[in-house]
């Protein structure tokens, strides 16, 4: 009871928590070395436990009209990783900087992070609209991805696309089937009634996660605080031109769903690449899987308070 009186509370601290682990993540680096071999089964847990809370009467809205979540997700599934690869490869850049630029394609051809219809909600844009493309993504992410990186990755980064194919698909596979027998064993009442305990769950996973993504950065940082500072502009830059750019693209679905699909954009789920990839990568690669982390944090509070001008609604949880 203990137990679950102290995950709740951690659920009730949400944003909070999350961002409380972020600083973890940055002051105790040394337990980075214990952490990263759970990375794979952290990702699987926060995949059981998104795949767990989806409730099936908010998706059958936008089964009933798939054109909008469909064409967002194509578009954040092929064409940004295409138009990011095409920029970074065919361009020289990933010569110059191949650490990096690795770190960048591989969060690109990932789908949105699974916590991406909890921040739709939170600031007031369509969360039914962002679970649907979140579905979606992650259904197909075990056909891109590997075409991704058979396409554009040469002979010199040892990254098997029909390895990484299979291990996403049962990574993904696996956490539906139990999601499934949970729900089956559970309840679905239950389930629904426990959204603190799942929150707090969610909280101390994403622990685990952030420390393993963080590594020695704090370390880093002092090392060079420039390029640190410069990189982590960066992923800001890279991010908010994706939500931008999706967004007008997808202007005509109407403005909500628009910056909905354009938070789910900028928003990737870096840790399922590794978990999947399960080879040893660069440096760089790690360093931008971390400091990858602040803007999925903190850019949608930064927007949050444009939202009402941009959609014309009050900020709130979407009713949906």
């Amino acid at each position: 009871m203990y137990l679950i009186s102290s995950l709740a509370w951690l659920g009730r601290l949400g944003t909070r928590a999350v961002a409380a682990s972020l600083l973890a993540g940055l002051l105790l680096p040394q337990l980075a070395v214990l952490a990263r071999p759970l990375l794979a089964p952290a990702v699987f847990t926060l995949l059981i436990v998104a795949f767990i809370r989806v409730p099936r009467d908010r998706l059958l809205d936008a089964v009933r009209r798939p054109a909008p979540s469909l064409t967002a997700a194509l578009w954040i599934m092929l064409v940004v990783p295409a138009a990011f690869a095409f920029l970074l490869y065919g361009f020289g850049i990933a010569e110059a900087a191949p650490g990096l630029s690795l770190g960048i394609f591989l969060m690109l051809i990932a789908p949105p992070v699974v916590s991406s219809p909890a921040f739709a909600g939170l600031i007031g844009l369509n969360a039914v609209h962002s679970l649907a493309i979140l579905v979606i993504a992650m259904v197909i992410t075990p056909l891109t991805a590997p075409l991704f990186v058979a396409a554009v990755l040469d002979q010199s980064v040892s990254l098997d696309p029909l390895t990484i194919g299979a291990r996403l698909f049962w990574l993904m596979a696996g956490a539906a089937i139990s999601a499934v027998i949970l729900r089956r064993f559970v309840g679905w009442q239950r389930i629904a009634a426990s959204g603190e305990l799942l929150d707090g769950i969610n909280v101390v996973v994403l622990f685990v996660f952030i420390v393993a993504l963080m590594g020695d950065t704090a370390f880093r940082f002092l090392d060079n605080p420039l390029r640190i500072t410069f990189i982590v502009v960066l992923t800001f830059a890279i991010a908010a031109l994706i939500l931008g750019v999706t967004a007008v693209v997808l202007i005509r679905s109407g403005r909500a769903d628009a910056l909905t699909a354009g938070l789910a954009a900028s928003n990737r789920n870096m840790g399922l690449m590794p978990a999947a990839v399960g080879a040893s990568l660069p440096p760089d690669t790690w360093l931008w899987f971390a400091l990858a982390q602040f803007p999925i944090y903190l850019l949608p509070a930064i927007i949050k308070p444009l939202i009402p001008k941009l959609t014309g609604k009050k900020p709130g949880p979407h009713p949906g």
